[in-house]
């Protein structure tokens, strides 16, 4: 089964040492209990497998309400952005919190931004909600990331084929995210990203894939800054 655990220490789970391998000269401990934004973080390197083991067909892009446009990737019956979204405003124009890592677009911004479940919501309440997405599309519910991870073979491999450079082509970079007190995390260890089920009224799932290709899914406090990305309403065709 996919990891499910709660507490109040990051984004509804608990904080482990091994996650912070940074360039911070802090004592881990010190580290994993204030995860410390001011150090640099680095991306691991992702080799890229041979194109003829690709599995994800590519789209013809999204653009959302400020004109920023992204790839897209077909995997199943699903299209999915294939990068972060990076959107301020939602779609009737108004201006929407968001974040990046550590606060520093210039090191960061090329990851996309991190929003809070309200936020990538757009005060909606329901799975499977436009929340700030493209008019067609929807933020993605628990039983859109179970379609596609069956699609990708299930929880033993759909986690290695998420990472950039693999068959999927969803190019899911461990880009972390900060929990509901912003104190941001798991940089270079972890990607993360909102699904619209809620778990209760303080919580929401988000799903994950760490740097190895581990599956994870944790009920997260809505107020933690996580990434998001977007998928079509109706079944992508050929």
């Amino acid at each position: 089964m996919l990891t499910r655990e709660r507490s109040s220490a990051v984004f509804g789970r608990r904080v482990a040492a091994r996650a912070f391998r940074s360039t911070c000269r802090w004592p881990l401990a010190m580290a994993a209990a204030l995860a410390l934004g001011s150090c640099t973080r680095q991306m691991p390197d992702f080799p890229a497998i041979d194109a003829a083991q690709r599995i994800g067909i590519p789209g013809g892009g999204v653009r959302d309400a400020e004109g920023n446009v992204y790839t897209t990737i077909r995997l199943g019956t699903q299209l999915w952005m294939a990068e972060n979204y990076r959107v301020q405003h939602s779609p009737s124009g108004r201006p929407v919190s968001s974040f990046v890592f550590n606060d520093d677009p210039d090191r960061y911004g090329q990851f996309g931004r991190l929003y809070q479940w309200d936020t990538t919501m757009d005060s909606a309440v329901t799975a499977g909600a436009r929340g700030i997405c493209p008019e067609g599309w929807h933020v993605p519910s628990d039983d859109d990331w179970r379609t596609l991870m069956s699609y990708l073979g299930g929880e033993s491999a759909a986690g290695r084929k998420l990472l950039p450079g693999q068959a999927s082509g969803f190019e899911a970079y461990p880009s972390g995210g900060a929990d509901y007190m912003g104190r941001y995390v798991y940089f270079g260890e972890e990607a993360m990203f909102w699904s619209s089920t809620m778990t209760d009224t303080e919580r929401a799932n988000h799903w994950g894939v760490n740097r190895d290709g581990r599956l994870s899914v944790f009920a997260a406090r809505k107020g933690a800054r996580v990434a998001v990305r977007c998928v079509q309403d109706s079944p992508a065709t050929p």
